[in-house]
């Protein structure tokens, strides 16, 4: 979950956050997450030192810098050669050097440090940390994104005005939504959300086709509105506005479809209790489709039973796949319930006619969760 800070990579744009630690392991999309939101700055000027080959030590990192800058024309020849003779004397120099040289850019910079901590010594990465600490001080206008593997010492730099963002709280490949919005495929629920109780949470939260603050709460035990928000960040879906004016939120069809194949394989028992809490909710406000539905998943006979009461005859067809998995019920279980006995034939009729899909409920049947 979210830490208290707002760990959305992509709201620290507009809030011009001055320090921003990106900490995850490799292969979580840090890098790419980071040029996605950089190409997106239009206020600033963005300098990002190559760390291939490794640089030898922290004066050679600065080197990088240095030369970066003065081949994009952001800093004079003069300027390149002074800072150039102060950064391979001791820190205190190098570090009043190279603020000055920051402080020269006409447009407020933003360096990113991508990785060093892998190609670097501890000790040299260690140096390159003071050095920042000391130019956020002296640079008012400087903003820092370091991108790195395990802690350091970038988390005792004392400065206010930043964000961590960690695997634990939302991991940043979840912030390649660029792709999803250019029609590329959208990963796996598991590989977005890779905290096992945030996966939990979102995959409980999913099985209704929209669902509320309150509801998703009910469900998962989380706060409802900081899980909703965090699964709009991942865009697995969008909040929407309901009739009575509260806004609830709809899950994605292939979002809802991966969340039910993970509750299956990962947690099928609290996957029972949920519908079984979802169809207590739709039957006390007399939404009896839904109920119904919900009842069939959790393989409730006796619910399935009372609701089916209220809905025979079947009319019109049943949600989602509801039909299917009636058929599919043992027979033993069929035969504790006459209202499944009765329509056990009808059902396995209707559901061998019926396309099946995960769209909305019937508009014909009463209390359409869809009308919520």
């Amino acid at each position: 979950m979210r830490d208290d800070r707002e760990t959305v990579f992509s709201a620290t744009r507009k809030r011009a956050t001055r320090l921003i630690v990106v900490r995850a392991p490799a292969g979580i999309g840090k890098t790419e997450m980071v040029r996605r939101w950089a190409a997106g700055l239009t206020d600033t000027v963005v300098i990002s030192p190559d760390v291939t080959p490794a640089p030898e030590s922290a004066v050679s990192f600065w080197m990088r810098l240095i030369t970066q800058l003065h081949s994009r024309g952001l800093i004079s020849d003069d300027h390149l050669f002074r800072a150039a003779s102060w950064a391979s004397r001791n820190d205190t120099a190098r570090r009043t050097a190279l603020g000055q040289l920051l402080a020269t850019i006409d447009q407020a910079p933003t360096l990113i440090v991508d990785d060093l901590q892998r190609a670097v010594s501890v000790e040299a990465y260690g140096q390159v940390i003071d050095d920042i600490a000391y130019f956020l001080s002296g640079c008012p206008r400087l903003r820092l994104v370091i991108v790195e593997r395990e802690r350091s010492l970038i988390d005792d730099v004392d400065i206010a005005d930043r964000i961590t963002i960690t695997a634990q709280h939302v991991p940043p490949v979840a912030f390649l939504h660029g792709g999803a919005e250019a029609g590329h495929a959208i990963p796996p629920l598991r590989t977005l959300v890779q905290n096992e109780g945030l996966l939990r949470a979102i995959c409980l939260a999913a099985l209704p086709r929209t669902v509320s603050v309150e509801l998703a709460h009910a469900l998962t035990g989380h706060d409802g509105r900081k899980l909703l928000d965090a699964a709009e960040d991942l865009h697995h879906g969008a909040w929407q506005e309901s009739e009575g004016g509260a806004a609830d939120f709809a899950f994605r069809s292939s979002v809802r479809t991966d969340a039910r194949a993970e509750l299956r394989q990962s947690w099928p028992l609290d996957k029972i209790a949920a519908a079984r809490r979802l169809a207590h909710w739709y039957l006390e406000r007399s939404e009896n489709t839904a109920a119904f539905e919900f009842a069939v998943i959790a393989e409730d006979v006796p619910l399935i039973g009372r609701i089916g009461l209220r809905l025979v005859p079947f009319t019109g067809p049943l949600p989602g796949d509801t039909a299917e998995r009636l058929t599919r019920l043992p027979i033993e279980r069929v035969h504790e319930s006459a209202v499944l006995s009765l329509g056990r034939r009808a059902l396995r009729s209707g559901s061998e006619s019926r396309h099946i899909d995960d769209g909305p409920l019937h508009r014909g049947s009463r209390g359409s969760a869809a009308r919520r």
